[in-house]
């Protein structure tokens, strides 16, 4: 019979490694800040190795140079910080350096241990669409539930081995406290080894609730993605009815204080590049025209431009023209544009030919000077290509 959990009052969820994990990683990085990866923004296996070590639960292997697949305890508390804003990126040369959001972590701070536990539950729940560290577990709770508990060790390293990639979720699942895992000598392969697995009560509790139709459906229009700037979604309206401590939601911030001056773009284009300087509160809609004018275009087809943000987060504005879309150009000017110095965007014109200009972001001189007009053209190498070909040709 199904146990009754309407009057859960328990907060032994709240000694899970998940917080105490989550803050070591914060000061960890703090401000000085650390490097990852550009293309990822992933650590290196010498500060995987680190931050292994300083975890409540390390995983034991045997691995040399370990990568975010191997060390999925650290993987589920650096995405859930990166997702949440937590992190500003600046580039430095073919690497990214982070260093703690000082708004995210101001908001982070007003929130109570319960607060703070359900939003890092909410996100890592979610996981972060497309990416191969981070799969969804909403989706795979059940399966894991129906099938995973109280097998032999045998089966446990058959499904590390596959395609399921369980790993991050039973990483994912000790650190919320949910589950409790017998680990195991790693063998000569050298990853990591566990011998079994069972629920914790509160885990239990956890999938009762989150596998429990009636209880979707009450809040079925709750059950949808977490928003960029709030994660309040179904978990917080679930698990509210149970823990009156739940009240107040994360806010993502960005550390968005506006920079002035001019703006130093190279935009490339095939085997063609122009250098020019535009003001800092010309809008993404009006640098778009610009750009096209420097390379003879007309502005005659939609666009959209698209980069990583300097939270980390994958960001796109597109053509005020479009419809069902979150962000546009028109409504952004470059003094509020999260794109860090030495970054890029990619600019998307005319979705039928897809012209792909290439922007990079050299420098803001805020000593800069504009007389009359709002763009300085710079500096230029090569001839762009013609938009649209001679009919004799």
């Amino acid at each position: 019979m199904k146990q009754d959990f309407s009057a859960y009052k328990s907060t032994t969820f709240l000694q899970a490694p998940i917080l105490k994990d989550f803050q070591m990683l914060l000061d960890f990085i703090g401000t000085g800040g650390e490097f990852v990866s550009k293309k990822l923004l992933v650590f290196s296996a010498k500060t995987l190795l680190e931050l292994n070590q300083l975890m409540t639960k390390p995983i034991s292997h045997n691995k040399t140079r370990p990568n975010h697949l191997t060390l999925p305890n650290v993987t589920v508390i650096y995405n859930c910080a990166l997702q949440l804003g937590f992190f500003n990126y600046t580039d430095k040369g073919s690497r990214k350096q982070i260093a703690i959001n000082p708004v995210a972590l101001e908001s982070w701070n007003s929130l109570n241990p319960t607060e703070q536990y359900f939003t890092l539950l909410n996100q890592w729940l979610y996981g972060v669409e497309g990416n191969i560290f981070f799969h969804a577990p909403i989706n795979r709770l059940e399966l894991f539930k129906r099938k995973s508990l109280n097998q032999s060790s045998q089966y446990y390293e058959d499904f590390f081995t596959n395609e399921y990639k369980i790993g991050g979720l039973l990483a994912g699942l000790e650190l919320f406290g949910l589950i409790n895992i017998k680990h195991a000598k790693p063998d000569k392969s050298g990853g990591w080894k566990i011998k079994g697995l069972k629920l914790t009560e509160f885990g239990d509790f956890i999938f009762n609730v989150l596998l429990d139709k009636k209880e979707m459906d009450k809040f079925s229009d709750w059950w949808i993605r977490a928003e960029s700037n709030s994660i309040y979604s179904a978990n917080f309206a679930l698990f509210q009815q149970y823990f009156p401590e739940l009240k107040n939601t994360y806010q993502r911030k960005l550390d968005t204080e506006k920079r002035l001056g001019a703006y130093i773009f190279k935009v490339s284009l095939q085997q063609a590049w122009i250098r020019i300087a535009i003001d800092s509160s010309v809008s993404l809609d009006e640098l778009a025209d610009i750009i096209l004018q420097c390379f003879g275009f007309e502005n005659d087809h939609l666009y959209e431009f698209s980069f990583t943000d300097t939270s980390g987060k994958k960001c796109q504005y597109v053509h005020p023209e479009l419809e069902d879309e979150d962000f546009f150009t028109d409504e952004i000017t470059l003094s509020e544009l999260p794109l860090s110095v030495k970054g890029s965007m990619t600019f998307l014109f005319d979705f039928g030919a897809s012209w792909n200009f290439s922007i990079k972001l050299e420098n803001i001189d805020s000593n800069y000077k504009f007389d009359d007009s709002s763009a300085v053209f710079l500096d230029k190498e090569g001839n762009p290509p013609k938009q649209y070909l001679d009919w004799d040709e």
